[in-house]
């Protein structure tokens, strides 16, 4: 019985190792489904957003019938005018300033006043309306109230009509200035050259030849 007890307990000592070797074998194929099916499953997310681009494309074909396309066409025009005419408004101010600027030396030079037309503000004629050397608008009202405004201060087709009415004025000032000046350089010309006649008694006597007469003066 010892010999047949014997070889009963050495059998399941040598299934054992048997069993034993079988599930480590097992593992790992286990272990390499999962991580092959990983991927498989993160990559569903990308494709549903591939999906979503494609709706959103087919969304904006159809929203283009109804307008939508023109209307973001016409706003990218609107921002560029209004960046234009931005730096169109800069410009004319800066030139409004070198205007004024340079017309000032000229005014503070000539020391001319200027009625302005009241109806350019659309004032009635009560009102009286003078451009100073200074080229500042003063208005004067029948109540007797006084109102000084820079030249610059006003908008620029009130600026232009401003400068409209002046500028005969100032050309036709200027003129008569010129004609008085002229006259008056001549009137001191011939009063120099008949007093340089009387340098001449120095001299000698003066005689009838010596003594030129007015109208041959230049």
């Amino acid at each position: 019985m010892q010999p047949a007890g014997d070889t009963a307990s050495k059998e399941p000592s040598k299934d054992i190792p048997v069993v034993e070797k079988e599930p480590p074998e097992d593992i790992p194929v286990v272990e390499k489904e999962p991580t092959e099916d990983i991927p498989v499953v993160e990559k569903e997310p990308s494709e549903d957003v591939i999906i979503n681009k494609k709706k959103i494309k087919q969304i904006t074909k159809e929203t283009s019938s109804d307008g939508s396309t023109n209307a973001l066409n016409q706003l990218e025009n609107l921002i560029t005018e209004s960046l234009q005419i931005y730096e169109l408004e800069n410009q004319k101010a800066a030139t409004i300033d070198e205007l004024v600027n340079s017309l000032k030396i000229v005014t503070e030079f000539l020391n001319y006043t200027i009625k302005i037309d009241p109806e350019i503000f659309g004032l009635n004629k009560d009102t009286t309306i003078t451009l100073s050397p200074q080229l500042e608008l003063i208005f004067r009202k029948s109540d007797g109230k006084t109102e000084v405004r820079s030249l610059d201060a006003f908008s620029l087709e009130t600026l232009t009509k401003i400068l409209e009415n002046a500028f005969p004025q100032l050309v036709k000032s200027m003129r008569k200035e010129k004609d008085y000046l002229s006259k008056k350089i001549f009137f001191l010309r011939s009063a120099t050259k008949q007093l340089k006649q009387l340098h001449n008694l120095k001299e000698g006597p003066v005689t009838e030849s010596s003594i030129v007469p007015q109208g041959e003066l230049s």
